[in-house]
């Protein structure tokens, strides 16, 4: 590994793939590292399959990169054999006073993201499986809404990356130990198996950035998934559900997502990161068991909205890690001192479906020198908003041009005439 490298990605995960793709894409001589077997199982980007949808009510600045990854997303679908996407739509639930909820109206308000809005009885009407204990549930629908297969995103990021340019390559079983710049301004990175020179680095990797990326008071946890049996007499597939969200708690927010019956292998279903989580003190030694008490709690939540899967087995269970920051946004940034360094931290488990625009946005920041998004940067955290606070603490706010006091106004009158149906 002696030749010299215009950009080495360290991490090819979700985010480092796809940056590992747009720079091999733009014809510069790039090498991309991964501790592990690309698609490994120990990280944040393996599995099956992942939730996209164009409602990023995180926070409005998110919709610009949504659209950009969609975009990335079919032009992927073209390049490669591989199944990257498939459109299902989203449904959103939870009360009129829900944060999940307002959050959903405020991207339709800000940006434009087409929706419907659905009462308690038209989700059940469109969606016999969902029934509801609360008669205050309502429902926000996103068509575009879908599920991303990452692991095949994954694999053809890098494969396409090494078909377009003769000059690009990657290192499995790799690990980084350091890096230092030599009499020549040139990165000498030493890993486990030898040493690479690069005039860049990109680093993105996941819960290890936690050992590399300072400044940034991150904390990983730890996220379990469930596959449930679904009934014979009960079809949920992709033509008939859609991925969906169900929010468990208003402060601090979190909720139950969940998809489809794909491929037979069950209905999935997570908790979004919340106080119950697991914190990882070491991401090389993380505990990686089951927690029969998040079944529990589980199966108790699903009474609440979908209790014909309440009632059945758990057939599969895995763990996923997340790398949260305080504030829930992204850290996209240049090293503070090097600006041949950049930092990706697409994290607090709602990246993935970001991972095609963040890539093409890495690999501008790697010709332009430019920081796009104010939001993602790490001297955000040297603020005093921040001091003592982790993640958990409450930073929802809403966008200024959200018009919370007439937000239903356009989707309920007064004689309830005119909701949208699917």
């Amino acid at each position: 590994m002696e030749d010299l490298y215009d950009i080495t990605v360290i991490g090819l995960g979700g985010h480092g793939s796809s940056t590992f793709f747009h720079v091999a894409k733009n014809q510069y001589k790039v090498l991309g590292i991964e501790q592990y077997k690309i698609a490994h199982n120990l990280g944040s980007s393996h599995g099956d399959t992942r939730i996209t949808r164009k409602l990023t009510f995180e926070d409005p600045v998110y919709y610009d990169l949504v659209e950009s990854s969609f975009q990335v997303f079919e032009e992927l679908s073209k390049l490669s054999k591989k199944q990257i996407f498939k459109k299902t739509g989203g449904l959103f639930m939870g009360t009129k006073d829900s944060n999940l909820v307002n959050q959903c109206l405020m991207i339709n308000q800000v940006k434009g993201v087409p929706i419907q809005i659905l009462c308690k009885d038209q989700i059940t009407a469109n969606f016999p499986h969902f029934e509801f204990e609360n008669e205050d549930i309502i429902g926000v629908f996103d068509e575009n809404a879908g599920v991303l297969f990452a692991e095949n995103c994954i694999q053809a990021f890098i494969e396409e990356g090494l078909k377009i340019n003769k000059d690009a390559r990657i290192v499995e079983n790799c690990k980084y130990l350091k890096h230092q710049k030599n009499e020549e301004d040139i990165f000498e990175i030493v890993t486990d198996i030898g040493k690479i020179k690069s005039k860049k680095i990109v680093f993105a990797c996941g819960m290890w950035n936690v050992n590399i990326i300072k400044g940034v008071p991150f904390e990983i946890r730890k996220i379990q998934l469930f596959w449930f049996n679904v009934p014979p007499q009960i079809d949920l597939g992709m033509q008939k559900c859609p991925i969906f969200m169900y929010e468990v708690s208003k402060n601090p927010m979190y909720y139950v997502y969940g998809f489809p019956n794909v491929q037979n292998q069950g209905i999935k279903l997570g908790f979004s990161p919340n106080q119950h989580c697991k914190i990882i003190e070491n991401p090389n030694f993380p505990t990686r068991s089951v927690d029969t008490f998040e079944k529990v709690r589980m199966k108790h939540i699903l009474q609440e909205f979908f209790p014909c899967i309440s009632k059945e087995n758990v057939i599969d269970e895995k763990e996923c890690f997340v790398t949260l920051t305080p504030d829930e946004n992204f850290v996209i940034d240049f090293d503070q001192e090097d600006k041949n360094i950049i930092y990706i931290s697409p994290c607090s488990g709602h990246g993935f479906k970001y991972t095609g625009g963040v890539g093409k946005l890495v690999s501008e920041m790697v010709e332009n020198q430019k920081v796009y998004y104010d939001l993602f940067r790490i001297k955000r955290f040297e603020g005093s908003q921040y001091k003592g606070k982790r993640w958990g603490d409450s930073f929802i706010k809403f966008d200024e041009g959200f018009d919370q006091k007439n937000r239903f106004r356009k989707y309920f009158n007064n004689n309830n005439n005119n909701r949208p149906s699917l």
